[in-house]
């Protein structure tokens, strides 16, 4: 779900609708700007910030500007990446756009954290069981991305 509509956005995402923000670091705040008043208003901004860290439980996806209009800009590369991350980003569309060669190192580490993936940290058994006895297993798994799990899974041993 966009977020341009703030009935619409509210409704899906009670409803179980991951979040889509479109644009993703488009700096342009001025008044001359239809599309960014449109979008990044202060208030759609506060909304919208109120919004999804009630979402939790719902993917983020990003689609973003074009990288190398950021670069011509002169916007702040570190900053639209990292409030990606903070807004758990699930997922990224580049629209086919070149990432300037002077920012790839900074793309590739925004790569690393997105999204989750659980490790296992811990497995606790027995050395030994009885056969026909029931066997307790303790395990900690730790994400080590900014998503959380958006489904509930059932671990099988």
């Amino acid at each position: 779900m966009n977020f341009d509509e703030q009935q619409a956005v509210t409704h899906c995402t009670e409803h179980g609708a991951g979040w889509r923000l479109d644009c993703l670091g488009d700096m342009r705040m001025s008044s001359e700007n239809k599309f960014s008043r449109r979008r990044f208003s202060i208030s759609t901004r506060s909304k919208l910030r109120a919004r999804v860290s009630r979402m939790c439980g719902s993917p983020v996806l990003c689609h973003w500007l074009r990288a190398g209009y950021w670069f011509e800009q002169a916007w702040e590369v570190n900053y639209i990446l990292g409030q990606a991350l903070r807004r758990h980003i699930t997922s990224v569309n580049l629209k086919s756009s070149p990432i300037p060669p002077k920012w790839r190192a900074q793309f590739e580490d925004f790569q690393r954290p997105m999204g989750y993936r659980f490790l296992l940290r811990r497995l606790e058994y027995p050395a030994a069981v009885q056969a026909g006895q029931m066997m307790m297993v303790h395990m900690w798994w730790f994400n080590a991305r900014v998503a959380p799990v958006y489904q509930e899974y059932r671990l099988a041993v």
